[in-house]
């Protein structure tokens, strides 16, 4: 709150995010991106370039809940066009209880989409999967119309939101019920774990897998294989 306080300007992503909310409850009048030119969703360079070009004259403070450590590009750019140091002060977020409190192996695969881009990602069902920046109810339910596209109905998952007590909830459900929640805290985060497919087998299996092998775009041997051969 002191280093919020002592910057000569806060910049928020919106003015209507929990970011300026809580730069509000200091006091603080916030400058959204959209007073700099910039969608609340545009690309990392172009924030860092705005941020720069904010910072030329006076001391800026970037306030956001967990995504500088998510877009990609945003604090190396920083970093790398600055020349200089850069205070970080973090606050825990939804996303990282949820890398803490959830036990899965952090080697694994992991994929992180904010909810606004899942439906354009091509994520896997092999795979861990968080989905952040669940602010409402109507993102969550069309966040769960993407997951139903590709997970079963009764797919457990994990929603992630932070307590007015400062604490952080976790509450397990499933893909269907998600689609019919009717709240859903701002910030809030989902765990998707990934699904288990037995390896297929029998023969099946064998079909597919000739087919694969002789198919146009296949193995030039096998394609000239006969009964015979």
């Amino acid at each position: 709150a002191d280093r919020l306080r002592s910057a000569d300007a806060v910049i928020v992503p919106t003015a209507t995010g929990a970011a300026a909310a809580l730069v509000a409850s200091l006091g603080i009048a916030p400058i959204a991106f959209a007073e700099l030119g910039l969608d609340e969703r545009a690309p990392a360079d172009q924030v860092v370039e705005a941020l720069l070009e904010h910072s030329r004259d006076r001391n800026v403070a970037l306030a956001v809940f967990g995504y500088p450590f998510v877009r990609e590009g945003l604090m190396s750019g920083i970093l790398a066009r600055k020349g200089s140091g850069v205070d970080l002060y973090p606050v825990v977020s939804p996303l990282q209880v949820l890398l803490l409190a959830l036990d899965f192996d952090a080697t694994a695969d992991l994929e992180i989409i904010d909810a606004g881009s899942l439906g354009g990602s091509a994520a896997t069902r092999d795979a861990h999967l968080i989905v952040t920046g669940v602010d409402n109810p109507i993102l969550a339910r069309a966040a769960a119309s993407q997951l139903r596209d590709r997970y079963a109905p009764d797919h457990t998952l994990v929603i992630s939101a932070v307590l007015d007590s400062g604490g952080f909830d976790l509450t397990p459900m499933t893909v269907d019920a998600l689609t019919r929640v009717e709240t859903v805290a701002r910030e809030s985060a989902i765990y998707v774990p990934p699904v288990r497919l037995a390896p297929p087998g029998g023969f099946a299996e064998l079909v597919r897998i000739i087919g694969v092998l002789r198919a146009p775009d296949g193995c030039p041997w096998d394609r000239e294989q006969t009964h015979a051969s």
